[in-house]
């Protein structure tokens, strides 16, 4: 139950943050009226990290490396530079030798800071579907012998928060592509009677993402889109000569 409260604490903490950032002063303005500057949409983002079982915040880098992955994009909420709101979704997968081995989809809503020179900073808080299996084999006693068992895995509520430090190549070389260091910790619940139904688990990734042209929105800025996407400007026509009678 204490892991419980302490990863609720930090859950919960994050998630109001992200929610107080709509009532931010600096956010120009209310929403309601408000210009939209969403040129940055649907971005690719791909991390590669190390899982590990954990209480939120406790000895970050943790040895063996147990990998995971994941895949996703950004649904954009409001952008206003250099604030930005967004719903992550996410697709992944990790593996653990000594614990489990799942994968999971989650969606939730975070908030970005920009810096005027590229680093940005953001947080968040997602809810979702984990699906896990363990990695040694199930076993039913029967008729005096252990047989295996199909284990088909457990499905369960997946609760995340995160905290991303990056930096965005595009404002100081006009490039789409991002990288950052991102810090996951989630609870699968439920898990089992012996752990007290709720197991704190932790992902530290590295990860890049990519803005690809059919993302970029109406007011996206001349810099984002490749020379070949910008139409080029119609020549004019030359006027025929005329020719002078002959007399």
């Amino acid at each position: 139950m204490k892991n419980l409260g302490h990863f609720l604490f930090v859950w919960v903490g994050l998630s109001c943050f992200t929610i107080l950032t709509l009532q931010a002063q600096d956010l120009r303005g209310s929403l309601i009226g408000q210009p939209q500057n969403i040129y940055y949409r649907y971005p690719l983002e791909f991390t590669i990290g190390n899982h590990s079982v954990t209480v939120p915040f406790r000895k970050i880098l943790r040895t063996p490396i147990h990998p995971a992955v994941s895949f996703g994009t950004e649904i954009t909420i409001w952008r206003a530079d250099p604030h930005h709101i967004f719903s992550p979704v996410k697709l992944g997968f990790f593996y653990n030798k000594y614990s489990t081995y799942g994968g999971y989809l989650t969606g939730g809503i975070a908030y970005r800071y920009l810096f005027n020179f590229g680093l940005f900073m953001d947080a968040g808080a997602e809810i979702g579907y984990l699906h896990t299996i363990r990695p040694i084999k199930k076993l039913h006693f029967k008729d005096g012998v252990y047989e295996k068992q199909a284990d088909f895995g457990k499905p369960s509520l997946m609760l995340t928060s995160f905290l991303s430090l990056g930096y965005d190549f595009y404002p100081k070389l006009q490039s789409r592509w991002a990288v950052f260091l991102r810090y996951k910790p989630f609870g699968q619940f439920p898990y089992n009677s012996y752990r007290g139904n709720f197991y704190p688990q932790a992902i530290f990734s590295l990860g890049v993402r990519y803005q690809p042209t059919w993302g970029l929105g109406p007011n996206c800025p001349p810099g984002m889109l490749q020379p070949s996407s910008t139409p080029n400007p119609k020549k004019k026509k030359k006027k025929p000569r005329s020719r002078k009678a002959v007399g």
